[in-house]
């Protein structure tokens, strides 16, 4: 039976585009990656009331937020910018509290760092490399955070993972961009979407309408 995983997103990335506002979603995603608390909660100055209405059912006062592990393992150093921009929102009364119960127990390979869909870890191989700290969970949805969308694969191995742990709470997603690899150029940088990425065991592989 396949996975829908409801998804939320804010804006509009282009890895390739040449175009001015292409550049400009490289660099507003670069400087989220950093874990640039600036830019991050720039981002929430397009939460109005419309786009809220949007997001409400993603992010709210009673959702438990629990950030995309990195591909890699965390060091003291680390940037994190899916708990990063998690504590924000929580700050911001856009979830109920932060959890870090969802962790990875080896390192991965960097999507960012695959130019074609083969080459990215797969959702088995992401699955494998996670694991969920046992915590007592009262919230009946959890929204997972992460800073960029592209295949959704590592974003299906965390709701699946959580799913396994936690099976009778809703599982949703927000990021806030997403890749828009089927064009070169964006139109549009910020633009409020929901959709889901669907994932079909049969195959192993995921979709996503966005």
């Amino acid at each position: 039976m396949s996975f829908n995983l409801p998804y939320a997103c804010l804006a509009n990335y282009s890895p390739r585009g040449s175009s001015e506002l292409s550049v400009k979603s490289r660099d507003v995603c670069a400087r989220v990656k950093k874990g640039s608390e600036k830019t991050i909660s720039s981002a929430f100055v397009y939460f109005d009331a419309a786009t809220m209405t949007i997001f409400s059912p993603f992010l709210n006062a009673d959702t438990l937020l629990i950030p995309v592990p990195r591909s890699s393992l965390l060091q003291p150093d680390s940037v994190w910018p899916g708990l990063i921009i998690s504590n924000l929102l929580v700050a911001s009364g856009h979830g109920s509290q932060v959890s870090t119960c969802l962790q990875r127990t080896r390192a991965v390979p960097k999507s960012s760092g695959s130019y074609s869909a083969e080459s990215r870890p797969s959702i088995e191989t992401q699955l494998e490399s996670l694991h969920v700290e046992p915590e007592m969970i009262t919230h009946r949805q959890i929204t997972l955070i992460d800073d960029v969308l592209t295949l959704g694969r590592t974003s299906i191995a965390c709701a699946l993972k959580l799913r396994e742990a936690y099976p009778q709470v809703e599982i949703k997603l927000f990021v806030l961009l997403q890749t828009k690899s089927r064009i070169s150029e964006i139109t549009q940088f910020i633009e409020p979407y929901v959709g889901e990425i669907t994932y079909n065991p049969n195959t192993g592989k995921a979709s996503r309408s966005g």
